[in-house]
């Protein structure tokens, strides 16, 4: 019983904050997630740079769109948003115990090469589909 009549103050004490207290709440969540996804997608960037590395290819050329992805994608909010936060979790993943196996490989001084490739081939196509949300 104790339990219900919390809930209900915790509604009332929610109602009477001031006008525009939500908003302001609500910019901060948004700006965390902001943050998290932009924190998240330069991890999944670094990764797939050290895969590359491994795999022997050269460095991609520097470009604008997956640098500004973190922030087009949260312009475009929505299911846009959603299905972007969904496909870098599980590109992070694949990524986090992909690399942990290329360095054991190299650990064990073996040829990283072909699986690095795969890797870095899935990581590709991922990113690809990941990028034209933004479009």
């Amino acid at each position: 019983m104790n339990a219900v009549s919390n809930s209900f103050q915790g509604t009332a004490a929610h109602s009477a904050a001031p006008a525009g207290a939500g908003d302001e709440q609500t910019d901060n969540h948004a700006d965390n997630q902001a943050s998290a996804f932009a924190a998240e997608w330069a991890a999944v960037e670094d990764a797939a740079r050290a895969v590359s590395f491994m795999a022997g290819l050269a460095p991609e050329p520097a470009s604008d769109q997956p640098r500004a992805f973190p922030d087009l994608i949260h312009e475009a909010g929505g299911w846009r948003l959603d299905e972007a936060a969904q496909r870098l979790a599980d590109l992070a993943a694949i990524l986090t115990p992909g690399v942990a196996a290329l360095l054991g490989v190299l650990e064990r001084g073996q040829n990283a090469r072909v699986p690095a490739l795969v890797l870095w081939r899935e990581y590709h196509a991922s990113r690809s589909a990941l990028l034209a949300l933004a479009k």
